[in-house]
């Protein structure tokens, strides 16, 4: 099952109007050239709640979750960087909130307005990097679904006897 989150992240990085690609925070991976944005998922709230529907012995179930998502924005100039935390924001909290997911499986429940962390970012590097960080809450249902076998009739054997537990009807 994809995780929202990632559904999210696929969704942003499809724009055309994306300021610059997000990739994740926590990889292995060589870093890309400047500017570049990585995200960290931060502790999701998901309730505790399956409610379950029954279609041709299939059981569907859904429950709701809250999903922050911490976007942090890199570049070697304070300029750069703001300008593009700004725009990748207002991409996200006002064109994608009412243009792709206002009526989809996806909301925005909360938000923090960018704001500056100067970061060394490597050690061996005397490169400093400007960095602008923001959360945003999404929310979304998330929906499951298992295959159902009823069982019509239990055979029990104890002590060498036999007992028939049929369904009541």
């Amino acid at each position: 099952m994809i995780t929202p989150v990632l559904k999210i992240i696929e969704a942003i990085n499809m724009r055309a109007d994306c300021p610059l690609q997000i990739i994740p925070g926590y990889s292995n991976k060589k870093r890309p050239s400047d500017p570049f944005t990585v995200f960290y998922e931060l502790q999701p709230k998901i309730a505790d709640f399956w409610g379950g529907d029954e279609v041709n012995g299939e059981e569907i179930a859904t429950t709701y979750g809250e999903f922050p998502i911490q976007f942090d924005i890199y570049a070697n100039s304070d300029i750069k960087a703001r300008e593009l935390a700004y725009q990748l924001w207002e991409l996200i909290i006002y064109k994608m909130r009412y243009e792709e997911w206002s009526y989809g499986e996806i909301g925005i429940i909360g938000h923090t307005a960018p704001k500056p962390v100067h970061y060394q970012l490597d050690s061996k590097d005397d490169d400093f990097y400007y960095r602008y960080t923001f959360d945003i809450t999404f929310e979304s249902d998330l929906k499951a679904s298992k295959l159902v076998t009823y069982i019509r009739e239990i055979q029990i054997t104890v002590n060498d006897k036999k007992f028939t537990v049929e369904e009541e009807k």
